[in-house]
Formats: structure tokens, C-alpha cells, sequence
């Protein structure tokens, strides 16, 4: 499951992602406005309309359980419109 939360007053995107029974590893995508994962046998990918990722890079990542990954990205709203692909 991959969760994405713009937070608007700290101009950031949180991203979550837990990994379900998955094994190997685990790449993260960024494009502008969009996050995908991939990994041996799924990929999860979260489209946010209006929004614009300035900072490919994740900051504070960080194992937040056992099988759940959590970072944070510089990001910005065109409007406050999203959609969960």
C-alpha cells in the first residue's frame, strides 16, 4: 500500500509505504507529480493533480515498523485536487 499526504503549511509531501508480504528489493520513482514504487512483484503508484514535487530528493527516511517505509518531499499545490491511482 502506498499513501501520500501533501501537507500544505509545512510545503511538503509525506509518503508512507508498507510493504505486504513483499520480497526483494524496492525502488522509488519521483516525478513531479507523481511517487511510484516497484518491486519484484508489484508496482504502487499515487498521481497527485496539482501538485508539484520541486525536490527529488526524500528527506528523513526512515523505517517507521518493520515493514513500513516513510519519507518526506519539498512540494508544492497548483490546487488541492488528488487522485489515488
Amino acid at each position: 500500500m502506498l499513501f501520500a499526504e501533501a501537507v500544505e503549511n509545512n510545503k511538503s509531501l509525506d509518503v508512507s509505504y508498507c510493504r505486504l508480504k513483499e520480497t526483494g528489493p524496492c525502488y522509488l520513482h519521483v516525478y513531479p507529480d507523481a511517487i511510484e514504487i516497484r518491486s519484484a512483484n508489484k508496482t504502487h503508484k499515487v498521481t497527485l493533480n496539482g501538485l508539484n514535487i520541486s525536490c527529488m530528493t526524500c528527506k528523513n527516511l526512515r523505517l517507521v515498523n518493520g515493514s513500513t517505509l516513510s519519507c518526506r518531499f519539498d512540494a508544492s499545490y497548483n490546487n488541492a485536487t488528488c487522485e489515488l491511482i
